[in-house]
């Protein structure tokens, strides 16, 4: 699609945001807690922010509308040379734990630790593969760094996030919706590749236009002839999306995927 006009909306509580100068949001794969950096550009008291307070990001273009990139909550106020709003999704607020499991699987653990945070069940996405019990399972610390515990503790390399709907997901990357629904976007030297760093052969990183519909375990397509003669398929392992007053652009970290 042809892109032009880059648009973002923020809310923060009740507060809609009119003026920024610099908006970051990272989400990545083996960092579960989707982050966001808003600079603000208009004089608002620092007070009017506050720790907790309700975040949510959307971004797109204005001939093609808007995606919820972000939602989640302030973390800190930090003032540099502007005021900047640090801010985390749900992965970040989640209760710490001190429980310990008898006879227990992974699909318990995690269902107990989400509802004990306020997560409704209908939001609870949780692979039902048969697991083999553990006898006993300490739970304790944050919940993210559990869910970590839990995946190693089961030999498993599971994917764990929020979806930015609120919809938690802990499954197979196949199993989830980020691979089966994925719309292959090909991103092709010359067109929608603006910079590319490859590492090696399996991975990378490209800069490109801002797409806030790709997120991380999404599948795309890479067209470049200066590393293969064929297109490739890569999983998306971690994404930043990024407005300032000159540029929209996005940057893809991916890993190639063998068919």
């Amino acid at each position: 699609m042809e892109l032009i006009t880059p648009v973002w909306h923020i809310e923060c509580g009740e507060y809609e945001i009119r003026k920024i100068t610099r908006l970051d949001v990272y989400s990545g794969r083996n960092n579960p807690i989707d982050t966001a950096e808003i600079e603000l550009g208009e004089d608002i008291p620092l007070d009017s922010f506050y720790k907790g307070m309700s975040v949510n990001i959307d971004m797109g273009y204005a001939e093609h509308g808007t995606w919820l990139v972000f939602a989640g909550s302030i973390k800190d106020v930090r003032h540099d040379k502007a005021p900047v709003l640090l801010c985390q999704d749900s992965m970040g607020t989640l209760a710490e734990v001190n429980q310990t499991f008898t006879n227990v699987v992974p699909q318990e653990i995690f269902r107990y630790m989400l509802r004990k945070s306020g997560v409704a069940d209908g939001d609870i996405i949780l692979s039902q593969k048969p697991m083999p019990t553990h006898k006993t399972f300490m739970a304790r610390g944050l919940a993210h760094e559990v869910f970590r515990s839990v995946n190693e503790a089961w030999n498993l390399d599971w994917s764990f996030y929020f979806e930015p709907d609120g919809r938690f997901y802990w499954g197979p990357w196949e199993e989830s919706d980020r691979y089966k629904n994925s719309s292959t976007v090909a991103f092709e030297h010359g067109v929608s590749i603006i910079n590319h760093r490859v590492t090696d052969e399996d991975h990378g990183v490209i800069e490109t236009f801002l797409i806030p519909f790709i997120r991380h375990s999404n599948i795309i397509k890479i067209v470049d002839e200066r590393y293969w003669a064929e297109e490739i398929t890569a999983r998306v392992e971690r994404a930043q999306y990024h407005w300032d007053e000159a540029k929209a652009r996005m940057w893809i970290e991916w890993s190639r995927v063998m068919s």
